[in-house]
This record gives structure tokens, sequence and C-alpha cells, in this order.
């Protein structure tokens, strides 16, 4: 009987096939824009950020998201935002 169960079990398991789940990436970075624009203050993470270039490296991965956070505090900030789970 529990045989059954388990067969039972293992088909209903193996019928649902693999669950699909987005990839976030969720970029963070200590500084906002000129009028508190989201972008950085012109170095290499303003680049990428205005570029796209996170983006485009990511494009054929399926199921991939990319966010992008500007704060206006430095490190404090994204570790609050780290342990909230944001």
């Amino acid at each position: 009987m529990k045989i059954a169960h388990i067969a039972a079990l293992i088909g209903g398991l193996l019928a649902t096939g693999p669950a699909s789940a987005e990839t976030l990436i969720r970029i963070g970075y200590p500084g906002t824009g000129i009028d508190d624009r989201p972008y950085a203050y012109g170095d290499y993470v303003a680049v990428a950020n205005v570029q796209k270039l996170v983006e485009d490296e990511f494009k054929d991965v399926p199921d991939t998201k990319i966010t992008w956070t500007f704060f206006r505090g430095a490190g404090p900030a994204l570790n609050e935002s780290l342990a909230a789970g944001q």
C-alpha cells in the first residue's frame, strides 16, 4: 500500500514538470545624479546603467530581470536594504 502511495506521489511530481522561476538581479549603488535622477555620477556604474550593458549581457538568458536602485546614502543605506530583504 505504501509503495502505491509513493509511486503516485512521484508520478504526480514528475507530471508537473520543472518550475520556471524568474531570476532577479538587483544592483544597488550609493549615489544619485543631479536632481535626484536615478543615475550615478559618471563612473563605470553610470556607463553600465545608461548603455544597458548588464541587460545586454543577460538578454539571451530566459526569465532574467535586472533592477537598478540608486540610494541617497552610502554604506548604511545599502546595508539596511539588504537586511530588510529589499
